[in-house]
Formats: C-alpha cells, structure tokens, sequence
C-alpha cells in the first residue's frame, strides 16, 4: 500500500504505535500467588538475615517454574522445616536466546504486513506469543544443557514409576502448562 495521502501515513504511524505499545508475554499464571508471596519472603531474608514462615499454600507454576529457574539455596522456615537446595536451570534465559535469534526473521516477514495493513497487530502479538511459547518449552527439553539430577531426585521419581534422568520434566504438567 502506497502512502499517497496524509491520512495513509497517519494509519501508518498509528499502526506502529499500536505495535510499539503492546508487550507479549509467556509463561505461568500465578494463579495463587505463591510466586509473588516466595519473592517477597526471599526479598526479605536478604534484607534482615531473618528466616520466613512456610507459604502453606502448594506452588503455583509461576513459583515451579521460578525456583527451576533460578535455583533455590537450602534453608530452614520458621517452624523448623528444612528444604534443600535446587540447582539454577536457566531455561529461561536459554528461550530468551532462541527467541532473539528467531526475532530478524519474524521482523523481515510481518513488520512490512503490519504497516501495509495486511496483517492485524494483534495477530502479529499472538504469532510472536507462540514463538515465545514454543522456545520455552524447547529450552525445558533441552536437557543437555543442565545440571544432572542429583541421585535423591532420581531415586524419587523412581518412587513413583518414573525412570526420567531428565531435568525440568517430571510428570510433563509444569511444561504442559506454558501459556
């Protein structure tokens, strides 16, 4: 589509404007509010050394998610009880990569679309939403690139029929659930 009138470049302009405004996003509701409620707990050790009272509540995927990622340092609540320690699997920062390297393409392909009018805003977010989705869930599989299970987690799973030396997928809900 030819810019022939003022009005063809303001839709223009205006269109690139809905698309700078938007944000795509992916991952795991917190549907509970657990993550958030760990975060502030784990902000608050760090500021006072003091330790914090359990959560009470089973994790949300947002907070799964979060300690997988980030890993978790053993320690003790409030009432006593020990939790050990997880190793960092970076996942996301490894579905960051995927994703970037992915974007020229995305770009090259739609941008020119969604200027001449040919392709909605929204349906360029929700392409780039799947992208984003896909690369999480191809960075969880990605195994190699992680820390081994420790032999505890191995016998557990093996506890519960479960034979995977593979970490970030356990009984597949968490990687099932990426939205």
């Amino acid at each position: 589509m030819a810019i022939t009138t003022f009005e063809d470049l303001k839709k223009r302009f205006d269109t690139l404007k809905a698309l700078n405004e938007r944000k795509v996003v992916a991952g795991w509701l917190d549907s509970n509010g657990t993550a958030r409620m760990a975060k502030q707990n784990l902000d608050y050790r760090k500021k006072t050394g003091k330790r914090t009272a359990a959560l009470r509540e089973p994790p949300s995927n947002a907070l799964i998610a979060r300690t997988l990622n980030y890993g978790r340092k053993a320690g003790t609540t409030l009432e006593g009880v020990h939790y050990s320690a997880i190793p960092a699997r970076p996942f996301l920062r490894f579905a960051m990569e995927r994703y970037r390297a992915l974007m020229p393409k995305i770009e090259q392909k739609y941008i020119p679309l969604v200027i001449a009018g040919k392709f909605d805003v929204d349906a360029l977010c929700l392409e780039l939403g799947v992208r984003l989705k896909d690369c999480i869930t191809l960075a969880m599989r990605d195994s190699a690139r992680y820390e081994a299970l420790h032999e505890a987690t191995l016998i557990a799973r093996r506890r519960e029929k479960n034979d995977s030396p593979t970490p970030l997928i356990d009984t597949h809900q968490l990687i099932d659930s990426v939205t």
